[in-house]
């Protein structure tokens, strides 16, 4: 009996034990096109994933959280490019507020 696909639950599929999740379905999951996906995984920005036999790029559970919390990272506006790699690398400066901006 084929698995039932629910909402918000990724199905993937299982090789050798391991659960991995297509490429179409994390896209889905994150709301970003395959593209992007493509991009990011190309920047090194997010996991390059797995390939099968059939030329499937599939992620595991583990490397679609990090796909989503790449997707998820806000940057400041105007940081210069040493700024960014410390924000991108969790080094995250305190945000001090003051008047209108």
């Amino acid at each position: 009996m084929p698995e039932r696909r629910l909402p918000g639950k990724p199905v993937g599929i299982v090789i050798r034990g391991v659960h991995y999740i297509p490429l179409d379905e994390v896209a889905a999951l994150v709301n970003r096109s395959r593209q992007t996906l493509w991009r990011w995984r190309k920047a090194g920005s997010i996991p390059p994933g797995h390939r099968d036999r059939k030329g499937r790029v599939l992620f595991t559970p583990d490397e679609v959280d990090a796909i989503r919390a790449y997707e998820l990272q806000v940057e400041p506006i105007g940081v210069g490019r040493d700024q960014q790699l410390r924000l991108f690398n969790g080094d995250v400066p305190e945000i001090q507020s003051g008047g209108n901006q």
